[in-house]
């Protein structure tokens, strides 16, 4: 199985995009802004990357994107700012701002909702466009 997320804007404030699940819910992302791919301040780069189904301490059962250049412990997870992520994706079920900031809303509902539909896929296929 692969899902696309595919990226509206990236700025200094950060990277937001969307993901497509087969079930055509919309899942909205919010990433750091692009910096080189450099460690825990950084998006990822483009590409097709393996994401592989684990346990993390901080959010339980979530899905780690693997093999992406010099980089690890990229997750997929819950979460409302850019200053939850270090280098990972957040999923809510909607995008705005906060003040000035960059957010992502219903966020654990979407990660629940996100982690239902794929609970069948121990690993899958994701495409950054």
């Amino acid at each position: 199985m692969r899902l696309a997320l595919k990226r509206n804007d990236t700025r200094e404030d950060g990277t937001d995009g969307q993901i497509k699940m087969p079930s055509k819910l919309v899942i909205h992302t919010l990433e750091l802004p692009w910096r080189n791919n450099q460690d825990n301040i950084s998006c990822i780069p483009y590409g097709i990357y393996t994401c592989k189904k684990i346990k993390s301490p901080k959010f339980g059962i979530c899905y780690e994107i693997l093999n992406v250049p010099n980089r690890e412990k990229i997750l997929i997870h819950w979460g409302n700012y850019l200053k939850d992520i270090l280098g990972c994706v957040e999923i809510g079920l909607a995008k705005g701002k906060n003040g000035k900031e960059d957010a992502i809303f219903n966020s654990k509902k979407a990660f629940e909702l996100f982690m239902k539909e794929m609970s069948p896929h121990d690993e899958f296929e994701l495409e950054i466009i």
